[in-house]
């Protein structure tokens, strides 16, 4: 799924990550990672950097590219691509958590851009 529009490909990239991890919830080991009222900004970070995964040499930040697996905890299982004008979303896990809340891609791209535009 691609989209453009009047918002950037980043700034809605951020927001559906947000979203996708306002819905999600720590399960397993990451309750002992889990922050609760983490920002935006702060779910960014997280996933951008993968600061679940501090030891591993295969979670090296790539410009245009998130793989948001468990982030501060939560299951997010998204990967999240991005230039300049586009956004691309695709699903890791059919049993991503946030799923129940946004049944496809497309609805959490949805409400991401609602949100945005309000």
């Amino acid at each position: 799924m691609s989209t453009t529009g009047k918002h950037s490909p980043l700034a809605v990239a951020k927001r559906v990550l947000f979203l996708a991890y306002s819905s999600s919830k720590a399960i397993g080991m990451g309750r002992l990672q889990a922050v609760e009222n983490a920002t935006e900004e702060q779910v960014w970070h997280a996933a951008y950097n993968a600061t679940d995964y501090p030891n591993s040499q295969h979670t090296k930040p790539r410009p245009g590219l998130v793989n948001a697996d468990y982030v501060l905890g939560r299951q997010i299982k998204l990967r999240i691509e991005w230039d300049r004008t586009d956004l691309s979303l695709s699903l890791r896990d059919d049993e991503a958590l946030w799923l129940a809340t946004y049944p496809t891609v497309g609805d959490l791209l949805e409400k991401a851009l609602k949100e945005l535009d309000s």
